[in-house]
Order: structure tokens, then C-alpha cells, then sequence
């Protein structure tokens, strides 16, 4: 798990994106490990630091 908190954080300007409500931030954490699609995974994490512009519809 460390290794995905490395990846994630070195999204360039992730916090201000994640503020900003980008809906290509999901995508990119998803897709971060090469490995698997962390989709879900992707989409509870910037709901959860950012719940007013991630929140389930």
C-alpha cells in the first residue's frame, strides 16, 4: 500500500485538482499502478477528500 500512496502522491497537483473537483483525477489514480484498474478504489478516494464535488449522484 505504500507503494500506491508514492504513486498517488506524485499526480502533479493532486490536492488542487481533487479541490477543484477534476474528474480526470479518478482516472489517473485508477489507472496509476499499471497493474489493475483501481477504479472504485480511485473514486472513493477523492469522494472521501473532497465529498461535495465527488459524492455519489
Amino acid at each position: 500500500m505504500a507503494e500506491l500512496a508514492n504513486i498517488i502522491a506524485a499526480i502533479p497537483n493532486i490536492d488542487d485538482r481533487i479541490a477543484a473537483g477534476n474528474p480526470e483525477v479518478v482516472n489517473e489514480i485508477a489507472r496509476s499502478n499499471g497493474k489493475i484498474n483501481l477504479f472504485s478504489f480511485a473514486s472513493k478516494y477523492c469522494c472521501y477528500h473532497n465529498r461535495n464535488l465527488y459524492e455519489k449522484g
